[in-house]
């Protein structure tokens, strides 16, 4: 019978030899390498640490700081944008109804001959009196609108918007709002006592 052991290409193999070395390559404990390392060496590792952790954190607060502050440029961007379409409704309802309100202006004056120019202008000639008084009092019966958005359709500051109507509405009997009425009570006594108040 062939010798299995004789065909080993080193002719003084034995078993025990290959025991011996089948033990030689057991796995061994793994030992880190910084467990072995000089403490100077070990001490610089954990401070390069730290400073690569500290490094990140940075990084970290700098990221959400940027983040913050381009989500509060975004929010004062659409807030702006907002404000400005608002301005731009408000704007558009103004413009119609000052035009309404000087379409009206325009009807009364041509009842006297007059353009809506002479109906707006500074002059505060008698003449221009009973035009403007009785606009005032139609814009305001008409189309329910505020003394001020009257002052600019006939050129006029609100407290004169209101005696305009006072004047006109109190001779006549017509509604008024209660503030006019409050005008024309006055002006009434005024005149009972011989005084007047007429003016426009």
């Amino acid at each position: 019978m062939t010798d299995f052991y004789a065909k080993s290409k080193d002719d003084n193999w034995t078993p025990d030899d290959g025991y011996r070395r089948a033990l030689s390559k057991t796995i061994r404990p793994v030992v880190l390498r910084e467990h072995v390392l000089p403490l100077a060496e070990r001490q610089a590792l954990a401070e390069r640490v730290k400073a690569e952790e500290a490094a990140a954190e940075q990084r970290a607060l700098r990221r959400r700081a940027l983040f913050i502050e381009a989500m509060e440029r975004k929010r004062e961007r659409l807030r702006l944008e907002r404000e400005k379409e608002e301005a731009r409704r408000i704007e558009l309802v103004r413009q119609a109804t000052l035009g309404k309100l000087s379409m009206i202006v325009s009807e009364v004056g041509a009842e006297f001959g007059l353009k809506l120019q002479q109906m707006r202008s500074e002059s505060r000639s008698a003449y221009f009196q009973e035009p403007r008084r009785k606009a005032a009092w139609r814009i305001w019966n008409e189309e329910s609108a505020s003394f001020t958005a009257i002052g600019r359709a006939l050129n006029r500051d609100h407290s004169s918007i209101i005696h305009m109507i006072a004047m006109y509405a109190g001779p006549r009997g017509l509604p008024m709002p209660p503030c006019a009425a409050n005008r024309w009570a006055k002006i009434s006594a005024m005149r009972n006592v011989g005084k007047t108040a007429d003016v426009g």
